[in-house]
């Protein structure tokens, strides 16, 4: 769970990056860490039932972090529209 963390904290640490600069090398980190922590929710969600306390853990995780990578995933996009495009969903209220 905390390797999962870590990618979701280093993806919204890209989508800083892109918004700062606009340099695409921060939207292919996103990608990256993104892919990264669904890969390690759907390894965790499917541990045997010997160790299930992970697997339901990562199950209730996994509305959360998808959540916040498609917010993520929004901002990029307004940020190819514009930087004040980002900069407003970036102030919008959770």
């Amino acid at each position: 769970l905390e390797a999962t963390y870590s990618d979701v904290a280093t993806a919204e640490s890209a989508v800083r990056g892109y918004l700062l600069t606009g340099e695409a090398r921060y939207v292919q980190q996103f990608q990256d860490e993104r892919r990264s922590a669904e890969r390690r929710l759907a390894a965790l969600t499917a541990l045997p039932p010997g160790v299930a306390v992970a697997g339901a853990r990562a199950e209730a995780l996994r509305p959360l972090v998808r959540r916040r990578l498609s917010f993520l995933r929004e901002t990029i996009e307004r940020r190819r529209d514009g930087a004040e495009a980002a900069m407003a969903v970036m102030r919008a209220p959770a």
